[in-house]
């Protein structure tokens, strides 16, 4: 046990130098005097806050009970029960004539945080919480890299420095103190997934070739947002994206194939054409932008069909590009989407078929169409 520490419990104890001091245990049938107006007696954190109350701790008449906390409050608050600390830092935005700058001090001697250049005002993060309560039952983060005995954490990253802290918090497990951490001897560990990409319900995951969650980076020209999920780095259209694939497939029982051959069909044939914006040959900056208009407004050109097309393939795991161009007749401009399957490129274009079919009376698919297959077109890519 080191010389400060705190355990958490229904009441609150301090142990300073190895001594448990009760300083605060208000029996349930002792009326706590630490109301708040806006925190009813049921609630579930009613006794925790009033007795922060009775301490001191924090004060006023609401508690304010669905609003974040801050570093600079959670500190202040965690000063109360442990001894000033005995070393000065400098803080990028805390100078020493700030309120807070004593109970940042001891964040930081006590392992609370690790960087100088927080702002007090920032919220805490789950890894954030879960890396100071570690701290402050005395839980150390696993010492030897044992992945198997930890598993993946689908939206944390083994390069994450705090994955060992939120393991050490979230999964059930015994262990036995070594010099750097703890070694795990037992643990309900989540499964530990192979290099690859996989679907949670239609969210499309992927773990990277040292077996750890691909979060906040990129696998191939896939990339995956800070949820672990693929993003096309842009919120509103992930969400749209998501809405639509749970609209359409099914991957827990349906082929990767089948999945790609429904979206097209959608795309295809759930959207009318509206001649709107051309762009410049090899240009794909427009792709979010008109997948989105799009998948809201359900109409537009070739590029507003091939980018919903393309996020959509993407979203289920194919390795889609898309294509700013021209094709004949005339030149015109043109985009269009390519995959490779097995190592041959087709090419998907879901505007041709559309107005080849609904104002030609074609009956030509588009759906991976191989490339000779597509010559007469002319497809141009500027390169």
């Amino acid at each position: 046990m080191s010389d400060t520490e705190v355990r958490i419990q229904d009441d609150l104890y301090l142990a300073v130098n190895g001594k448990w001091l009760e300083t605060a245990v208000i029996p349930d049938d002792r009326p706590r005097t630490g109301g708040f107006s806006d925190l009813d007696p049921s609630a579930p954190c009613y006794r925790a806050a009033a007795t922060l109350k009775d301490l001191g701790v924090i004060d006023g008449s609401r508690f304010h009970p669905d609003d974040t906390i801050s570093f600079g409050e959670l500190f202040e608050m965690l000063a109360h029960f442990f001894p000033r600390s005995a070393s000065s830092y400098s803080f990028d935005h805390i100078p020493e004539n700030d309120s807070r700058y004593a109970a940042f001090c001891l964040a930081m001697e006590q392992g609370w945080i690790r960087e100088l250049s927080l702002f007090p005002d920032d919220d805490l993060t789950r890894a954030d919480a879960a890396r100071i309560f570690n701290r402050l039952r005395g839980r150390s983060p696993l010492a030897e890299s044992d992945f198997a005995k930890v598993g993946t954490i689908l939206d944390v990253s083994f390069g994450d420095p705090d994955f060992w802290d939120i393991a050490e918090a979230a999964l059930s497990h015994e262990a036995e103190a070594a010099e750097g951490g703890e070694v795990w001897s037992a643990s309900e560990a989540l499964p530990l997934r192979e290099e690859g990409l996989f679907f949670i319900g239609t969210a499309l995951h992927c773990i990277d070739a040292d077996g750890g969650a691909v979060v906040n980076g990129s696998y191939g020209r896939f990339d995956f947002g800070p949820d672990g999920v693929i993003t096309t780095g842009m919120p509103e259209l992930d969400l749209l994206v998501q809405e639509k694939l749970a609209e359409l497939v099914n991957p827990d029982v349906m082929e990767p194939e089948r999945m790609l051959y429904l979206v097209y069909n959608y795309v295809t044939y759930s959207n009318h054409y509206l001649g709107i914006h051309f762009y410049e040959v090899g240009d794909i900056s427009w792709v979010n932008e008109e997948a989105y208009h799009m998948l809201t407004e359900h109409k537009g050109n070739c590029y507003n069909f091939s980018a919903e097309f393309y996020v959509l393939a993407k979203a289920i795991g194919f390795d889609a590009e898309i294509f700013s161009g021209t094709i004949e007749p005339n030149s015109s401009p043109h985009a269009w989407v390519e995959i490779e399957i097995e190592g041959v490129p087709y090419i998907y274009d879901t505007e041709l078929e559309y107005t080849q079919v609904l104002f030609q009376n074609s009956t030509s698919s588009y759906y991976k169409a191989p490339i000779p297959k597509m010559e007469r077109w002319h497809y141009y890519k500027g390169d």
